[in-house]
């Protein structure tokens, strides 16, 4: 059997984009952009992981597609990827729970977690594999154009329906958890209430809110809750940035439905009593932080929205 010398050179270019180069540059870029910190083990072990997988793609692609070897190699291979794809998700990392993900800018963080993508793309590989396990045992010792292979019963046929149409399923709900994740849109507008100045110094912040869920999954166990903290001050001695200076109580929903929401909704943050007299005096940054947790679509969300809202002492009554 002759050795395929082309298709392996093409296939060692095609597997090593799509196992190296592809992932280590969307992840660069995440990191350029201060989206996404990079961890120096887990790019190591996408490279080794990618490297791997590049010389199994090369392997199989040695052998003609209607060869037993070469399905052999492609179960091999269709594993393969879902176990990288599961190292992705952060699956052998013991530091890190399976499908935890953060991405953080300016103004947002969100904390995903997706440890069911991360057990349905594993199982989704291992099912395609067995097409290409009885294809193996199907074309052994004879040719596809042969008498005795069509003879013989073909289980990877069902399989082979079976992997895509899990496949498609799966791509489908990813799509749609993303469509649907993208239209969730909370929030808040702010305001100074309830001040007073005499002891105990007092002063609350009420927090007009909406939460809207447009997309096609329910939003469960919803904790909302709300923070304000210092972003700068013109005294910084009294009202030192980075500082959490206030927050409310827990508001909880068992649910919000599909293509819902809730509206003109009130949170009282209380400011700690300690920094009352200070906000009376000192020009400052105030950031409003709404946070909130839920499960959507089998996956949790946890969300914290930043809002920096310039604080005058004189627009308190």
């Amino acid at each position: 059997m002759e050795i395929q010398i082309g298709k392996m050179i093409l296939n060692g270019i095609l597997y090593a984009i799509l196992y190296i180069a592809a992932p280590l540059t969307a992840l660069f870029l995440l990191d350029f952009f201060g989206i996404f910190a990079l961890s120096q083990y887990f790019i190591i072990g996408i490279i080794i992981f990618g490297i791997i997988g590049v010389f199994i793609a090369v392997l199989k692609s040695a052998y003609p597609k209607d060869s037993a070897k070469n399905r052999v190699i492609m179960f091999i291979v269709t594993i393969y990827s879902g176990v990288y794809l599961f190292y992705i998700f952060g699956g052998f990392d013991p530091t890190v729970e399976l499908g935890n993900f953060s991405i953080s800018t300016e103004q947002l963080e969100i904390g995903l977690g997706l440890k069911l993508i991360a057990w349905l793309s594993l199982g989704a590989a291992a099912v395609r594999s067995l097409q290409y396990l009885f294809e193996a045992f199907e074309l052994r010792g004879v040719s596809k154009d042969s008498a005795e292979y069509k003879r013989r019963a073909r289980p990877s046929l069902l399989f082979k329906v079976i992997g895509t149409l899990i496949s498609l399923g799966l791509a489908i709900y990813i799509l749609t958890l993303i469509g649907s994740g993208v239209m969730i849109r909370p929030s808040i507008n702010t305001g100074a209430s309830g001040f007073d100045y005499s002891a105990p110094n007092s002063l609350n912040f009420t927090l007009n809110y909406d939460l809207s869920n447009g997309g096609i999954y329910p939003l469960r166990n919803v904790n909302l809750k709300s923070e304000i903290w210092v972003d700068s001050s013109e005294n910084e001695t009294t009202l030192p940035p980075n500082t959490k200076i206030g927050e409310s109580t827990i508001t909880q929903y068992s649910e919000i439905g599909a293509f819902s929401g809730v509206a003109n909704k009130n949170i009282t943050v209380i400011i700690d009593t300690s920094y009352v007299e200070d906000l009376a005096t000192t020009n400052a940054t105030l950031s409003y932080h709404i946070i909130f947790d839920t499960f959507f679509g089998g996956i949790t969300i946890n969300l914290t929205l930043k809002i920096p809202v310039p604080w005058d002492p004189s627009s308190i009554p």
